[in-house]
């Protein structure tokens, strides 16, 4: 896995958004983000933002099936992110 195209944003809990490439599967996830709240930080999808009784929400696109999967992930990944982003 490979983590390209690091944008910083610093708007609210969203740090950056950057691209993950699975290379061996020839697949890119574009849009990812990062965020920080309350000393936790997270990864997340893309998602789709929609209105619901004219309140701003979003919608995930893509998602893990198991938490545990979900866990290793970010524990892979956010070292990478962080590197990219310089902090």
């Amino acid at each position: 896995m490979e983590v390209k195209n690091w944008k910083a944003i610093n708007k609210n809990t969203l740090q950056g958004t950057f691209d993950l490439e699975f290379v061996k599967l020839g697949l890119v996830i574009k849009g990812c983000m990062w965020h920080i709240s309350s000393g936790r930080d997270w990864i997340a999808f893309p998602s789709r933002e929609y209105q619901l009784n004219g309140e701003k929400r979003y919608q995930s696109i893509v998602e893990w099936k198991d938490k545990d999967i979900a866990n290793r992930f970010f524990k892979t990944i956010a070292p990478m992110v962080k590197d990219l982003s310089g902090r």
